[in-house]
């Protein structure tokens, strides 16, 4: 992210802390690693329209109202029966609602209201500020209380735990952010629009509302949808890492066996 590093660096500028060290470095991290998650914390709500138009883009589609109703609302058999190619071609004759960035923003904005843009901003920042802890706050605690080294193995594996660790968290927040963020705060939608995944009839209004009501209907376990691609990469992330640190050290001892 391009505009993280800026809105830190003016941070530490105005509260006169030191930019160019990095934390692992410092004696003293409180205050950069304050900057530092306030600084992730100021671009995840700055970013959160662009993350508001790209769910609404996934999520909407324009299509003929005979069949948007059998499609969408009809029996169930009816449902199986069209195949994927076929929705593939009812989206190419029947086009997207949201377009480009600005006309999308355009379309809330005139629709539901400039703060209608900011839909699940508070969801997005918790899910920073937890990511950034788990990252960032908690490696360096491990790293300064216990001693572990922070290029060694066992570090590379507690990085591994607290990544899952940090989807406990980060997923259900994920998913509040999208089901606010895919729900128009309209009162009349026009009927040549639908969506195109299973939503809530009652709209949610807030972040408790919707955390309580998908715990209630759904059951704790909707919250999780989609963990086992985040946890296969954090694992796949893992072993890479390794396999980069035994080159890096089989690079070293044959660099040492040169030199003797």
């Amino acid at each position: 992210m391009i505009i993280q590093p800026m809105v830190e660096s003016t941070l530490n500028d105005a509260f006169s802390l030191d930019d160019d060290t990095s934390l692992e470095l410092m004696d003293r991290v409180g205050p950069n690693l304050l900057t530092n998650v306030s600084s992730h914390l100021i671009c995840n709500a700055l970013l959160t329209p662009l993350q508001l138009i790209r769910t609404r883009s996934l999520y909407y589609l324009s299509l003929p109202t005979t069949t948007t109703t059998t499609l969408l609302t009809g029996s169930l058999e009816l449902e199986k029966w069209f195949s994927r190619k076929a929705l593939q071609k009812v989206k190419r004759e029947g086009g997207a609602k949201y377009q480009s960035f600005f006309d999308s923003c355009g379309v809330v904005v005139k629709e539901e209201g400039f703060w209608s843009l900011f839909a699940g901003v508070v969801p997005n920042m918790l899910q920073a500020f937890v990511a950034r802890m788990m990252r960032t706050a908690i490696p360096l605690f491990i790293e300064r209380t216990f001693g572990v080294d922070p290029d060694g193995f066992l570090f590379v594996f507690i990085e591994l735990i607290l990544g899952n660790l940090e989807l406990i968290f980060t997923l259900p927040l994920e998913t509040i952010r999208h089901r606010l963020q895919s729900q128009r705060n309209v009162r009349t939608i026009e009927s040549s629009f639908d969506i195109l995944v299973e939503t809530s009839r009652i709209p949610y209004t807030g972040v408790l509302d919707c955390l309580n009501r998908i715990l209630e209907e759904e059951g704790v376990f909707a919250l999780y949808r989609g963990w086992a691609p985040h946890i296969a990469s954090n694992f796949m992330l893992t072993v890479l890492t390794l396999i980069s640190d035994i080159q890096i050290d089989v690079e070293e001892i044959e660099e040492e066996d040169v030199l003797l």
